[in-house]
């Protein structure tokens, strides 16, 4: 068993099939036989889920009457729980809302000197070790959609998402806060979840890169700009790929994954350099 607090060593070593490109990714089934036997268990084995399910003879807990009336009164899905029960019956979607709703509950019990029950929970600590172990798991499970490899993470915010692309992840994790949330933070934020988000279709990303061009304009009318060049390119983006616009002018062919990739990470990159710069008083441009 596999304490709490204890590394669980993963295997990198490529095996003969994995070489010859064979079982390069696990099946859903798979990939839900692995989070009961490996991740449900260990939350459970540590006590992560006390403080919601109760079972202590003063507390009745968060799910309170009962986990099975909690989960159908707020996610309206029957069927859910005792979840070893089901799991295995559950659909992509269903598994993924499990995994989500799981994170917000998790916590670390503790207990003082001389108490035999848990006086107060960690949840932080217990998030981030219930999402590297999900993440972990996730890695593994790749789909081919529309031609695209496509894989999931769970976010810092405990949100199913598409894997951000590599090399990325510092990027999309650490956008710098201003004073002015509503017209910068909030939209940026939007439009992050937006495009990365489970599911998020075609017509979704291209209303997320037009928030970030939004927040673009909102700093150009700041005079808070890219240089002239840089600027005037970020701009043809949005005048002239379909984007903002729609009619016999607009370059079309650019309306796929790869291009919208392409676009949001550009536009992302601008933001966070030019938020960046704001900070520093010898910036001009």
């Amino acid at each position: 068993m596999c304490k709490m607090g204890e590394e669980k060593k993963e295997s990198k070593r490529k095996y003969y099939a994995h070489r010859q490109g064979h079982s390069q990714s696990l099946s859903l089934p798979q990939v839900k036989k692995v989070f009961m036997n490996d991740v449900f268990s260990h939350i459970n084995e540590n006590h992560y889920l006390a403080e919601a399910a109760g079972g202590y003879t003063w507390a009745k807990g968060i799910w309170n009457p009962n986990p099975q009336t909690y989960i159908l009164k707020n996610l309206h899905m029957e069927n859910i729980w005792p979840l070893n029960n089901h799991l295995m019956k559950f659909d992509e979607i269903t598994f993924f809302t499990i995994i989500e709703f799981l994170y917000d509950f998790v916590s670390i019990p503790e207990t003082e000197a001389g108490h035999r029950y848990p006086s107060r929970f960690q949840k932080k600590a217990a998030q981030e070790d219930y999402r590297k172990r999900v993440n972990e798991l996730l890695n593994h499970y790749v789909l081919i959609i529309n031609g695209k490899k496509t894989m999931y993470e769970l976010s810092k915010d405990g949100e199913i998402r598409e894997s951000i692309l590599k090399g990325y992840t510092e990027l999309v994790e650490n956008i710098p806060k201003t004073d002015d949330s509503d017209n910068i933070d909030s939209k940026i934020q939007y439009a992050i979840s937006l495009f990365l988000r489970y599911g998020s279709s075609l017509d979704e990303k291209k209303d997320a890169i037009r928030t970030l061009g939004d927040v673009l304009e909102y700093l150009r009318d700041l005079n808070i700009i890219m240089p002239k060049k840089d600027d005037s390119m970020l701009r043809q983006i949005l005048n002239k790929f379909s984007i903002r616009h729609h009619d016999k002018s607009q370059l079309s062919e650019y309306s796929t994954e790869e291009w919208y990739e392409f676009f949001f990470y550009t536009f992302l990159a601008s933001i966070r350099l030019l938020l960046r710069f704001k900070e520093l008083p010898e910036f001009e441009m």
